[in-house]
């Protein structure tokens, strides 16, 4: 079984990364109800990473590879998600209020009950549908 990381682990390796040149790669990491609030995490790898729970306000994931990530519960306000390839993750009770949405790739996502008030979605792909309340 995987060693869970920590905020300071995360700091460590994309510090290691930024002076090396190479991309942050946290594919399949267990990252659960880890606080990554604010974090610069563009162009990361984190392909299949466990994030459920995990405190992602206002992160700058641009362009990040978040496809088969498991981000359910994940808190996600003002997060910066442009361009991010989103699709298979679970995003199912996520909280993206106030999301960047702009041109995420959320093809066969799963987003339910996914709070997305006031997240730009100009440009995603693979938004089938939004829940509407019934009148």
């Amino acid at each position: 079984m995987a060693m869970s990381w920590t905020r300071d682990d995360v700091i460590r390796h994309c510090a290691v990364c930024a002076a090396t040149g190479n991309r942050i790669d946290l594919s399949g990491r267990d990252l659960t109800g880890v606080n990554l609030t604010g974090l610069d995490l563009r162009l990361a790898d984190l392909r299949e990473a466990d994030l459920r729970e995990a405190d992602m306000r206002e992160a700058d994931m641009r362009k990040a590879n978040l496809r088969l990530a498991d981000l359910r519960l994940a808190d996600l306000r003002g997060a910066n998600l442009r361009l991010a390839d989103l699709r298979e993750a679970d995003l199912r009770l996520a909280n993206m209020l106030l999301a960047d949405l702009r041109y995420a790739d959320l093809r066969e996502a799963d987003m339910r009950e996914a709070n997305l008030r006031g997240a730009d979605l100009t440009g995603a792909i693979g938004i089938v549908c939004l829940h509407v309340d019934d009148p």
